[in-house]
């Protein structure tokens, strides 16, 4: 088992509606559990770490999913923001890691699948149909009577033959075929990734979803109640021409969506679903350099994982207000939008030194530095931690601001915020240090309920930032 694998085992162990009581109990057995599979993976292997402790490596997987929830959220934007073939690097222990990597690939597949089947829900709760009218000739009375032809056509006083008008329902539509079509798609897929012999293998976990995405499939396609949409669906599924086919449903769709033939929303939906799905990167997922390494790294460095997903979360909630641009292919790693007429950038990790006369007296790394050109106009840093008073992490950015010369600079941390302090508001005004402003941000990515706080957190930020370079 590898370190991710022991981290899952180790957190299945503690059931999610455990009581407080019971939860403590079970952490306690783990903390004195030193023997057995699971320990003696841990502890005689390149799983764990210097210097670690069975203690701490036990409350890192009772932690597990929420570090799983900070991967997951950046491998998403990392997805959303890169481009084709350009990853995100990451140094973990001098150990250089990249996303996307085949585990973030992979549960962004699954993420689009899950997308599908609530659809595929939404849509045959409220399936589509064609309401086609059909006319018999019949001594039985089928439908509506149509007695002036049926008066004409008879030859007896009462008729012994009636002529009928039925509405009847026609569910083999265009929209319909192309749900079901997917479904075969999907089928295909999961079988295909489940033969595919990574040179990462897929774990006990991920196999298993896969397993469950072919049954499920399979059974929509046995218990689909049109059978003529099935047997179309997959008999088209097995053409050569295929794209062709799939790019001329979807016409038929769009184009019965905007005619009003197609009232359900989630058509459209599916639609979107669709080019979602026919863009992402079999080919990509199944390539032999995308290997796992990013999470196992990750979990000896949670300090780092924290820095990477405060930074494409800020540029998540940024894009809100401006059109951003992420360059993975530099170095260091930035995003950049235009504001006021000025092109900003906030670079992950800059190094700015001496020689280079980027800085007064030492060198120094920031996690995050705010560029208007060559000019810095804010720094800030993230502390995934818990500080004594000596230790205030105010004091690295202070440091950092007097180094660089800026005048705005932020501490992002799990803990409560704490209100800007200007050197304006100083009791005698400020002889060398104008318009310093410092503060603390608080960003918990553990808990859901801060995920609203985050829009007001970042929003503010963003106008600070815009305050400065009316400063400069």
């Amino acid at each position: 088992m590898n370190r991710i694998e022991l981290l899952e085992k180790i957190h299945a162990r503690i059931p999610k509606n455990s009581s407080k009581k019971e939860r403590s109990r079970l952490e306690k057995e783990l903390f004195e559990e030193k023997s057995g599979e699971i320990y003696d993976n841990w502890n005689n292997t390149s799983n764990k770490l210097d210097g670690e402790q069975w203690k701490q490596f036990v409350r890192l997987a009772l932690d597990y999913e929420n570090i799983m929830k900070m991967y997951s959220r950046i491998s998403q934007l990392v997805s959303k923001y890169g481009s084709y073939g350009n990853y995100f690097k990451a140094n973990f222990q001098n150990i250089q890691c990249r996303l996307p990597d085949r585990r973030s690939q992979f549960e962004f597949f699954m993420g689009i699948l899950k997308d599908y089947f609530e659809i595929f829900q939404q849509i045959t709760n409220q399936i589509n149909f064609d309401l086609e009218t059909q006319v018999f000739t019949d001594r039985a009375i089928r439908g509506r009577i149509n007695w002036d032809l049926t008066l004409k056509k008879s030859f007896t006083p009462f008729p012994l033959q009636f002529e009928t008008i039925q509405n009847q329902k026609n569910f083999v539509t265009p929209e319909n075929i192309l749900l079901v079509l997917c479904v075969v798609w999907i089928n295909k897929r999961s079988l295909e990734l489940q033969k595919t012999e990574f040179s990462d293998p897929l774990s006990i976990n991920e196999i298993q979803l896969l397993a469950n995405i072919s049954k499920k499939t399979k059974e929509i396609l046995m218990n689909f109640p049109f059978a003529e949409i099935t047997n179309e669906a997959l008999a088209r599924s097995s053409s050569n021409e295929l794209e062709p086919f799939v790019d001329n449903l979807t016409n038929s769709v769009i184009r019965r969506i905007n005619e009003g033939k197609i009232q359900n929303p989630w058509y459209r939906k599916l639609i979107e679903w669709l080019s979602k799905f026919r863009r992402f990167g079999f080919a990509k997922l199944k390539q032999d350099n995308l290997n796992n390494n990013f999470i196992v790294e990750a979990t000896k460095n949670l300090d780092a994982l924290y820095e990477i997903w405060i930074f494409f979360e800020m540029m998540y909630r940024f894009d809100k207000h401006v059109n951003i641009t992420l360059h993975l292919d530099s170095s260091p790693q930035f995003f950049e939008f235009d504001l006021n007429n000025h092109v900003i950038r906030i670079v992950y990790e800059k190094e700015f030194n001496v020689e280079e006369q980027t800085a007064l007296v030492l060198k120094h790394t920031p996690d995050f530095s705010v560029m208007n050109g060559d000019e810095m106009i804010a720094v800030f840093d993230a502390k995934n931690w818990k500080h004594s008073s000596d230790e205030h992490p105010m004091n690295k950015i202070l440091a950092y601001m007097a180094n660089l010369d800026c005048g705005l600079g932020a501490v992002f941390w799990p803990k409560e915020s704490t209100p800007v302090r200007s050197s304006e508001n100083m009791s005698t005004p400020p002889k060398f240090h104008h318009h310093l402003q410092i503060f603390t941000m608080s960003l918990n990515p553990y808990d859901e309920k801060y995920f609203d706080d985050y829009t007001t957190a970042f929003n503010d930020l963003y106008f600070k930032i815009c305050s400065q370079l009316e400063i400069s």
